[in-house]
């Protein structure tokens, strides 16, 4: 098959939602597992004759629930005011930051994009939220409904942080939010607690206007967001002669930087520490901690540029001139940080290939030993191979020794990332499983694969087979007793 009808099987619309028992199992769903294997996915990626870069499909909320050795499947779209809007429509109404609205001129000076909520899921007091940037969308965990929007309380201009991540030992959903330039855009962390209240506000300047940043982390005294050497072309972006993120420039002679912000009192104050000059793209962390007085943050390092041409459809790649991006090269990073000097040391784990890195979430904050992360693991036999594109496998990752080891779901099956599931009663940091979409591009169908955390290699412990194709997911976790 050539490329552009790999990437036809692999991003195909799944417009229909879905609730049913899934009842083709090979293998044995595990007995000792209990909740909600929670996925957004960009799903709807065609409206009418009008198609989407994968960034701005339309969010589905699709949930694997396991209990008792049992499991279900239950699909909604994220009910957002431009998927409403486009699918009574039938068609593109709104620009988007990777596409462009069809027609032109309704592009010039609109920098107001839509917001399909297709990139994150998380649970917070007691509801579902698929994130976009200007707002979450707030869902019912029974029927997957969209119920209300979230905005935190930020003034209507800020822009929302598109992955929060919990801290499981203080019950707080840390989060940041931009406000946006000129001269440059100024970033502040707070936590939520289960109460909806925020504590600890704190807040730095980047480097640039929009800057491009993407996730965090958090140790027990410090927060972590990374900056990327980017300079947008606005001129460009207020023409609407190319899709915004198009108008990104990444900047020679500048790497990506550490910003590091105080959690609580008696913290340093907020410093930026620049990555290794060779770094050029940071999107992910894969976790911060301290250790010996000083703050460690591991995170997957892109060597190069990344622009996503090989998730545009056909027609927008052709009429851009643009050509799908070759493979790839990431390191695996720890960086290790004098946080009251600036000084930085780092060291290189292993020389494996990954990205959307996971760990157990009870150890976010603190040191884990085990990392997991979705990987290329090609056989070579598609064309014109792409790290963007074919994600073949995952990956577990030991960072103290910095030996991996992987398992392929084999050529034209593309796995979605982990997400790390429990064991339940478990109290050791990798006893569990790990779950994750395949979508079988032959046999047009999507699976859920489990493995066992400690043995990943062996393959699936059970493939769950959901009977409909979904386009790979955007990111997904996996939450007990959901």
């Amino acid at each position: 098959m050539t490329y552009d009808a790999i990437f036809d099987e692999a991003f195909r619309s799944q417009p229909q939602e879905h609730s049913l028992e899934i009842t083709s199992v090979e293998g044995t769903v595990p007995g000792d597992v209990d909740g909600t294997f929670l996925a957004n996915i960009p799903a709807l990626l065609k409206v009418g004759n009008d198609e989407l870069h994968f960034f701005d499909g339309h969010g589905m909320i699709a949930g694997v629930k396991l209990s008792g050795g049992k499991a279900r499947f239950q699909s909604r779209f994220v009910k957002t005011p431009v998927y409403l809007e486009e699918v009574a429509a039938g068609r593109q109404t709104r620009r988007r930051v990777f596409t462009n609205h069809p027609s032109r001129l309704k592009n010039v000076f609109n920098l107001k994009f839509a917001n399909p909520a297709s990139h994150d899921v998380y649970v917070w007091r007691g509801k579902i939220h698929a994130t976009g940037d200007s707002a979450h969308f707030q869902l019912d965990p029974r029927s997957y409904d969209t119920v209300g929007q979230e905005r935190w309380g930020l003034p209507e201009k800020h822009q929302m942080c598109l992955m929060p991540r919990r801290d499981e030992h203080a019950r707080r959903l840390v989060c940041f939010s931009i406000k946006p330039g000129p001269p440059v855009d100024e970033v502040t962390f707070f936590e939520l607690d289960e109460q909806g209240a925020a504590h600890h506000h704190v807040s730095t300047r980047m480097r640039a206007a929009p800057a491009f940043i993407h996730d965090h982390a958090f140790s027990e005294h410090h927060y972590v967001v990374v900056e990327n050497p980017v300079k947008m072309n606005l001129g460009a972006a207020l023409l609407g002669t190319r899709p915004t993120y198009l108008g990104f420039a990444w900047q020679e002679g500048q790497a990506p930087a550490l910003h590091i912000l105080p959690r609580g009192k008696g913290a340093p104050a907020p410093r930026r520490v620049d990555l290794p000059a060779h770094v050029r793209t940071v999107f992910h962390i894969i976790n911060a901690y301290e250790a010996d007085g000083k703050l460690v943050v591991e995170l997957p390092a892109v060597l190069a540029p990344v622009r996503f041409h090989a998730l545009y459809p056909r027609k927008h790649r052709e009429s851009m001139g643009l050509q799908p991006e070759g493979e790839l090269k990431n390191v695996v990073l720890r960086c290790i940080v004098d946080v009251e000097s600036g000084a930085l040391q780092t060291e290189e784990l292993g020389s494996m290939l990954g990205d959307q890195p996971e760990v157990n979430g009870a150890w976010h904050g603190k040191k884990a030993r085990h990392a997991y992360l979705r990987t290329p693991a090609s056989d070579g036999s598609e064309p014109d191979p792409s790290a963007l594109l074919w994600w073949h496998g995952l990956t577990h990752l030991d960072l103290d020794s910095g030996a991996h080891q992987t398992w392929s779901a084999g050529a034209m099956r593309f796995c979605g990332p982990p997400s790390f599931a429990p064991r339940q009663g478990a109290t050791e940091e990798d006893d569990g499983y790990l779950l994750a979409h395949v979508l079988d591009a032959r046999r047009k169908t999507t699976d859920v694969v489990i493995l066992d955390a400690r043995d990943v290699k062996k393959g699936p412990v059970a493939t769950l087979h959901l009977g409909q194709q979904l386009p790979g997911p955007s990111h997904n976790a996996f939450y007990p007793g959901l």
